[in-house]
């Protein structure tokens, strides 16, 4: 899973304080030592429960992982990220359904078919639409 520079600082911080905790305490490292996540220095070992507790405790209704995973795609939607490498990022090997549901929220998504219909050249060659006509409403004849 690729991370950035600020969770991998704080991954590193966190393996030299449980490191030095482990020499403080008079204890050996064990299998244990290598796992990331944690509470009160047991495995935990599901995901799912620890964060329906945490909601739970704060007040929070309907916060699942996936609302994080689907949380994270649309930020590096918004951000401008091809969708491609937001597939990528998200481990899918089709981009298809990344697309139908991240798309949307590109800064660019639709902006060609928007200058498109004001005339400003997103299709060379072509013209603008005229407003009545995309409205519905009969051309009228210049009199």
């Amino acid at each position: 899973m690729p991370i950035n520079d600020t969770l991998r600082a704080a991954l590193l911080s966190a393996r030299e304080t449980r490191e030095r905790l482990c020499l403080t305490k008079g204890r050996s490292r064990d299998a244990t030592d290598e796992l990331v996540i944690q509470w009160r220095g047991r495995p935990v070992r599901s995901v799912a429960r620890g964060v329906a507790a945490a909601c739970r405790r704060a007040g929070l209704a309907g916060v699942t992982p996936h609302v994080f995973r689907h949380t994270a795609a649309t930020w590096l939607a918004k951000a401008g990220v091809a969708i491609e490498r937001i597939a990528q990022y998200l481990g899918h090997t089709n981009s298809a359904i990344t697309e139908r549901v991240y798309a949307k929220h590109q800064p660019d998504w639709l902006r060609d078919a928007a200058r498109a219909l004001a005339g400003e050249g997103a299709y060379p060659g072509k013209a603008a639409i005229s407003g009545p006509a995309l409205a519905g409403e009969p051309e009228r004849q210049a009199a």
